[in-house]
């Protein structure tokens, strides 16, 4: 029952462990030779012959990722050398996408935030290590010390410590200042300056912090200090109704479903104006690409001294292995040079803005259709022909070694995942990062977590599989993919207990139609909700309203069924489960697991004994047929029930307890969720009820936006 996001809702210290064990030979010996070559500055001819492949290149992936339109600007020596679009800004009239075609740029607009802070430190209003509450007083985070270090900077470079708070700003029902206040609700998920975790509602609050620095408007500030004097006249961050709108893009998605490019709902941002709200051209950002290539200065005039504005891109929090967030900006280390970018992304809408200082480039590109990839394709094509390969070596190896290990006494698990650094949690704790020693050798990335080192070699007992010794706390284990061990009970013996445990055959077979009424906690939004549950067989649809306090702020719809299943929010299009998706949430629906799975998953197997609580449980994974995300069990050896269950990697996982009879069937009453983003939620059942009438939109959210 973890909370559904809307389609919007798409993005460290040191301390190395000196440890006994070490590489093998061969190990060392198999390590690649990092080479990473810069291309050496083209001559006039292969500069064309590269706008030629750029130009060629652009409609082959606006058809090949189902975008309507783009705008490309390429920037070199201080010279505009390429600007232009390609497609269509309004599918349906066949108005060409253009340079001077207005897009949203969406969190392409962090990066004018973190200048203009800069600015007013030029002009003495501000420094970036002041405490956010000399200019917000009623700035407060949950965890005290976040709370009393945070800095202006701090809001710049994701270092808070809480994961995305988007929920409450993206219903449109609170001001910017509510959603500021909302965070002092908000439980964070790491140590102060521990990860980096991506907040649009704090890089607003810096922009906030500008505007009270200035005692202006944040718009009237953009306007005065960056817009007026770069002269990019159709630049701003105001509501769709004040920008030109003969030359406003539709924003668009792909519908998997239909198979068609399907009109967005549009969204001002208008309450994260300094993280999103931003509406720009091609023509415009080239300029804006200039200033930053010329070091603050424009055409002659200098804006922002160098020695300044180079703190935007300084390195200050790691996000990824070689990536880190500067202000407002991602520094990339893994191509040939420096690579300095950002990305944007909302409701129809996609940028990329890139500087490669070392070899005075920068590019622009902007699409209006929902996060397809296509632009991401496109920098990365145009990059690769003027700066060089990205490293590889890197890039698919730490993927290889993500997994669910076992130790040699089947009673300890090792999960690894990747999702730009290599994540470890050991057991049922906390995930901790680790950063690369050596060849396949990672270490704890953070001083402040348990020191740990991960060695990955192929298994010498079994082909194709993965080995990982561990070294922690002064010991060494090695933990494989399988161990072999006895469980003293057959998974078919197993399933056949669980679904006794739910009510047996017969029960599950023909299961009531129930309604529930719920409450709900969501930590990480500092929200609440109150929600109905309809299940009518394995058919399962929630209604949740979503409150700040007693606010009401929006309403949630979103169902799974034999025949199809999605979800939609107060204002917003329908987002249909498709693939993969739409066969984890069928198989999530299921009361229980264990009843006819033989149907459901092609492998199944208990990989372990372990103690939660007071709980001995064995650990089941499940393959299930039609999708790659594995299921992984923790079944009670007392009970048959299921009381934790982990699914995809990184693992969404959901905690039940508070079992009772309803009608024959065993249902949880309370559940905990904690999903891949670590979002936590706590849900209580109140009542169900059998036999209550089963709305149509419990299974089939509505396909049009829902009115409050």
């Amino acid at each position: 029952m973890a909370h559904l996001y809307t389609r919007r809702m798409r993005y460290l210290g040191f301390g190395l462990l000196a440890a006994s064990a070490c590489l093998s030979s061969a190990s060392a010996q198999n390590e690649p030779v990092r080479q990473l070559h810069a291309i050496p500055d083209l001559s006039e001819s292969q500069f064309k012959k590269a706008l030629r492949a750029i130009d060629e290149k652009a409609p082959e992936l606006l058809e090949a990722f189902h975008v309507p339109g783009v705008s490309i600007a390429i920037v070199k020596d201080d010279r505009v050398v390429w600007l232009k679009g390609y497609g269509y800004r309004n599918l349906e009239k066949k108005l060409p996408f253009t340079p001077d075609t207005i897009t949203t740029i969406a969190s392409c607009s962090k990066a004018f935030t973190s200048t203009l802070a800069l600015m007013a430190v030029q002009d003495g209003k501000l420094n970036l290590d002041d405490p956010v509450r000399k200019y917000l007083p009623y700035f407060h985070l949950k965890d005290p010390l976040a709370d009393a270090k945070i800095t202006v900077a701090d809001l710049m470079c994701h270092s808070s410590g809480l994961p995305r708070t988007d929920q409450a700003w993206s219903t449109e029902m609170l001001d910017a200042e509510e959603c500021v206040k909302l965070l002092s609700k908000c439980e964070p998920t790491f140590e102060f300056r521990e990860n980096a975790q991506y907040s649009n509602v704090l890089v607003n609050a810096a922009s906030m912090v500008t505007s009270a620095a200035y005692a202006q408007p944040w718009p009237q500030v953009l306007r005065e200090k960056i817009t007026g004097p770069l002269g990019m006249d159709s630049t701003s961050p105001e509501v769709v109704a004040r920008i030109d709108a003969s030359r406003m893009a539709v924003g668009y998605w792909f519908n998997p479903l239909s198979g068609a490019i399907e009109r967005e709902r549009y969204d001002d941002a208008q309450n994260i104006l300094g993280a999103g709200a931003i509406k720009s051209t091609a023509r415009d950002l080239a300029k804006w690409v200039r200033f930053h290539l010329g070091e603050g200065t424009f055409e002659g005039k200098k804006i922002l001294d160098s020695s300044i504005l180079a703190e935007a891109y300084r390195p200050r929090q790691e996000t990824a292995d070689d990536d880190w967030f500067g202000l407002g900006w991602v520094h990339d280390n893994r191509w040939p040079v420096p690579v300095i970018s950002h990305g944007g992304s909302l409701d129809g809408f996609r940028s990329n803005v890139c500087l490669v200082p070392s070899k005075h480039l920068g590019v622009v590109i902007l699409d209006n259709a929902d996060d397809q990839g296509m632009g991401s394709a496109l920098l990365r094509s145009i990059l690769e022909k003027f700066v060089g390969k990205r490293d590889m070596k890197y890039d698919g190896q730490p993927a290889k070694e993500v997994g669910i290990y076992v130790d040699p006494t089947a009673t300890h698990l090792l999960r690894t995942y990747y999702d730009g650094s290599l994540w470890a949690v050991l057991d049922q704790g906390k995930a901790i990062r680790l950063k690369r020693n050596s060849w396949r050798t990672y270490v704890t990335a953070d001083s402040r977590n348990p020191r740990l080192q991960l060695t990955f070699t192929d298994d010498r007992g079994v082909k194709g599989q993965t080995e990982v010794t561990l070294v922690a706390a002064n010991s060494t284990t090695v933990y494989r993919h399988r161990v072999q061990f006895d469980a003293g009970i057959s998974v078919e013996a197993l399933m056949a207990k669980s679904v006794a445990a739910y009510g047996g055959e017969k029960a599950l077979s023909m299961p009531p139609n129930i309604t529930g009424r719920y409450e709900a906690v969501l930590h990480q939004e500092g929200l609440r909700a109150l929600g109905l549950l309809v299940r009518a067989g394995n058919d399962l649809g929630y209604m949740e309203r979503l409150y700040d306090g007693d606010r009401y702020l929006a309403t949630t719809l979103s169902g799974v069924s034999s025949d199809g299943g999605g979800s939609t929010q107060t204002n917003y299009l329908a987002i249909p489960l498709v693939g993969s998706d739409l066969v984890d949430a069928r198989i999530d629906a299921q009361i229980c697991q264990a009843y006819k799975w033989k149907e459901t998953f092609s492998k199944v197997e208990i990989i372990a004994r372990q103690s939660l609580g007071y709980e001995s449980v064995f650990v089941v994974r499940k393959q299930p047929k039609r999708s790659p995300n594995q299921v992984v069990d923790f079944i009670s050896q007392r009970t048959g029930l299921v009381i934790r269950r982990e699914v995809g990697n990184p693992a969404s996982v959901t905690e039940f307890t508070g079992f009772k009879s309803v009608n024959g069937v065993i249902l949880p009453y309370r559940f905990t969720t904690i999903d891949a983003g670590l979002h936590r939620e706590d849900i209580q059942i109140l009542q169900f009820e059998r036999g209550a009438r089963n709305p149509h939109w419990a299974f089939h959210p509505l396909s049009s936006a829902i009115t409050p």
